[in-house]
């Protein structure tokens, strides 16, 4: 009689350049692997099988260790020489193994490699991105706000720059680059900043941008917050500060100017009020309040007055003080008259 025998294929394949692995593409949260093709003595190259397998330790060295503490990532695939490794954290190291199949069902280990993914997660501002304002003066601002977190890099690594402009453009991170005048260089562990240069009775928005240690920086913005600076600048008194006067009485007199104008008040807002001497100390606003007799209340939006009570054949200086809302004064240019006598 003849006996049929049959030899079983008992030989692993042999993992094609040694077993290295490579890796590409590394992402926040994908990597490629890519291996040369491997060989086998009876199975041919197309079709053996291969399956990837990931970690983040370092214990996946065997296909029975990648089974016990791997994750696949691929199922058993013919005829492949890279799969991209997807579903991965930002910022966290990997380890990454190949494992080749033959028909007979015999398996092969590749050689982990390591990669660690990208860090693509913007910090987080810190209390919501609040920004407080204080200490408004006529061209400052003062900026606080609280510190911000990033997946991976410490706090006291993460950097701020403060943005401002005078529209509200500035709301993310884009914009801020875009639109906002930069008001700090990139400082790390800073939470104020004091923004100065800026015009009195002017509106700004402020904004502040944060970056963590990332290769290409990832960035977020905090959330815009707006004031006025102060109005530290004096009205302009109309026609060059000049008075003039009309119906002289012994005991009165109108006194006349052209309106005046302000950078922060609208002209219908402006106040004013007139001061009489009988001696030419009222020059100044300083001089008109401390030796002036007010004619009036401050009175907005007027351009003349009848200054009455005087006395007959008697030389007077009479000048006009104006007002902004926010209490800037300025004086007029004194006139002088003198009453007729009504005797």
């Amino acid at each position: 009689s003849t006996r049929d025998e049959t030899t079983v294929d008992a030989t692993a394949p042999a993992p094609g350049n040694g077993g290295t692995l490579t890796t590409a593409n590394v992402g926040g949260t994908s990597v490629d692997v890519n291996w040369t093709v491997a060989t086998d003595a009876v199975t041919s190259g197309s079709a053996l099988e291969y399956r990837v397998y990931y970690s983040p330790a370092n214990d996946i060295d065997t296909y029975a260790n990648a089974q016990s503490n791997g994750t696949e990532a691929t199922t058993w695939t013919a005829d492949v020489a890279t799969a991209t490794v997807s579903g991965l954290t930002n910022s966290t190291p990997y380890w990454f193994n190949v494992f080749v199949r033959d028909e007979a069902g015999n398996v092969a280990d590749y050689t982990t490699v390591s990669a660690t993914t990208l860090d693509e997660t913007a910090p987080t501002p810190g209390n919501s991105g609040i920004i407080a304002l204080s200490n408004e003066s006529g061209s400052s601002v003062d900026l606080n706000w609280t510190a911000a977190t990033d997946d991976a890099s410490a706090q006291a690594d993460l950097e701020y720059r403060v943005f401002y402009s005078t529209s509200d453009n500035i709301g993310d991170v884009a914009s801020a680059q875009a639109n906002g005048t930069v008001a700090t260089t990139w400082t790390p562990n800073d939470i104020s900043a004091t923004v100065g240069g800026l015009s009195d009775a002017t509106t700004y928005w402020f904004n502040v941008l944060v970056r963590d240690e990332a290769g290409t920086p990832n960035l977020a913005a905090y959330a815009t917050n707006v004031t006025t600076t102060l109005d530290v600048t004096d009205p302009v008194p109309g026609n060059g500060g000049t008075l003039a006067t009309a119906n002289l009485s012994g005991t009165s007199v109108d006194v006349n100017w052209t309106v005046g104008t302000d950078n922060g008040s609208a002209v219908a807002d402006l106040e004013y009020r007139v001061f009489y001497s009988t001696s030419n100390d009222i020059d100044t606003v300083a001089n008109a309040e401390t030796n002036g007799t007010p004619a009036n209340a401050w009175t907005a939006n007027i351009a003349t007055l009848n200054v009455s009570g005087l006395t007959d054949a008697t030389q007077y200086w009479l000048n006009v003080v104006i007002r902004d809302e926010a209490g800037n004064k300025a004086a007029f240019t004194t006139v002088s008259v003198t009453t007729p006598d009504g005797t």
